[in-house]
């Protein structure tokens, strides 16, 4: 008998799995690994932990890179993240002392593209039993901004990026106003001193109160993985990224982005010279 069995005291296992979450919310672990795991991407890792006096360490991460993207925790915030979860462990041994007790524990984490999040909690041997193989695979596809065939992309146009985003730096903040005409192919800016039109494309827009990337043309303009999905969760930094690189492919010159509406939404396009 494990240490779930051990606790269910004649419950059914769905009303104790209820309680195990309630635990983790309460305690911020839910939170906690949704910043280990970042903004954006697929996840598959297991964490162990374990008490070591009056305190809850992190002994373990099993995990290992997916081959279509991802699989480990975000390496950008792990250093931070992996102290916020320490923190919500310690506030979850506190919490449960008086219920489940437990000595050492593991917390299996899957993530696909959608961001749609698992936590599976073990426990004493439960945990000691857990394995990163036992764990489904969340994909293929994975997210479009992880795959190699992007991240290759971007290095093989690393120097003409580095033009772009100068240009693009050059012009920020020359105009007074803007507009966009003719079928979305015409930037109109409005310099103050006079008008200027440049051949354009729009390519997007990004949302920041739900992190997410939307692609606003109608067709795909390239035959990869990351222009083929209509949307997906991203950073603006991300999607600078992607928007310089894009910019590159088409032979633009700079990248335009500019908040648009009564919100915080940005528009991006590509802007021949």
């Amino acid at each position: 008998m494990g240490w779930f069995e051990r606790q269910l005291n004649g419950r059914e296992p769905e009303e104790f799995e209820k309680e195990l979450g309630r635990y983790l919310r309460a305690a911020g672990v839910d939170k906690a690994f949704q910043r280990l795991c970042g903004p954006y991407g697929v996840r598959r890792f297991v964490i162990r932990f374990e008490k070591q006096g009056e305190q809850t360490r992190l002994t373990e991460l099993e995990t290992h890179a997916l081959p279509f993207g991802g699989g480990p925790p975000d390496p950008r915030g792990a250093e931070e993240g992996i102290g916020a979860l320490e923190i919500a462990l310690d506030r979850l041994c506190r919490n449960m002392a008086t219920g489940p007790e437990w000595t050492s524990g593991a917390v299996a984490v899957i993530r696909d593209a959608e961001d749609n999040i698992e936590l599976l909690p073990l426990f004493d041997e439960d945990a000691a039993n857990a394995s990163l193989a036992d764990l489904d695979v969340p994909g293929p596809p994975g997210h479009p901004l992880e795959g190699p065939e992007y991240k290759n992309r971007v290095a093989s146009e690393e120097a003409g990026m580095a033009q772009i985003h100068a240009e693009t730096s050059r012009r920020r903040g020359s105009w007074n106003g803007w507009s966009i005409g003719d079928d979305d192919r015409v930037l109109v800016l409005d310099h103050g001193n006079g008008v200027t039109r440049h051949k354009f494309q729009v390519l997007g827009t990004f949302h920041p109160d739900t992190g997410r990337y939307a692609w606003a043309t109608n067709e795909p303009l390239f035959p990869d993985a990351v222009c083929e999905k209509e949307s997906f969760s991203a950073t603006l930094d991300a999607v600078m990224e992607l928007g310089m690189l894009t910019t590159v492919r088409l032979g633009a010159q700079w990248l335009f982005l500019e908040t648009y509406g009564e919100g915080d939404d940005i528009v991006l396009g590509a802007v021949w010279a």
